[in-house]
């Protein structure tokens, strides 16, 4: 073999070539799935956004409209409060139903948790009491057999 020639197919030195072409294929073709998948992510969220996301809003105060109302923050950071908001209620209000009797505690946690949301219904109103105690009761009737199978 000459110097500047490609190597033959028997060569073995081609052999760690096609496996690092192989490895390079792979990880590109990983990338453009992540990728695709940050691009589908970014489709829902502006979906998301653009109907049943409309209106809504954080609580961080941006300013002040031309009406003298507070302008909140929306989109993305929005979405984040609100979550982290949801989240901070509904450990207040599991640990404030730790002090009932332990058949108690759903309705009590429920009832605590709908009754702080509606503290910032701006923010956090979603459903009616009714609606929202008719979906949380099912919900907790079809987790309770696997809760009492995990203790």
């Amino acid at each position: 073999m000459f110097a500047g020639e490609p190597p033959s197919s028997s060569d073995p030195t081609k052999r760690p070539c096609r496996q690092i072409s192989s490895v390079l294929e792979t990880f590109r073709r990983l990338l453009l799935q992540i990728g695709g998948a940050n691009i589908a992510a970014r489709i829902a969220l502006k979906a998301y956004l653009a109907t049943l996301g409309a209106g809504k809003v954080g609580f961080t105060i941006l300013g002040k409209q031309a009406d003298g109302d507070s302008q909140y923050v929306g989109g993305l950071r929005g979405i984040v409060e609100r979550n982290v908001m949801r989240y901070y209620l509904a450990i207040e209000a599991h640990l404030g139903a730790l002090s009932v009797p332990p058949d108690a505690r759903a309705e009590t946690s429920m009832r605590d948790w709908f009754a702080a949301t509606e503290r910032y219904p701006l923010q956090l109103h979603e459903l009616g009491r009714s609606d929202y105690f008719e979906m949380k009761r099912v919900e907790y009737r079809r987790q309770a057999p696997l809760i009492s199978r995990a203790y």
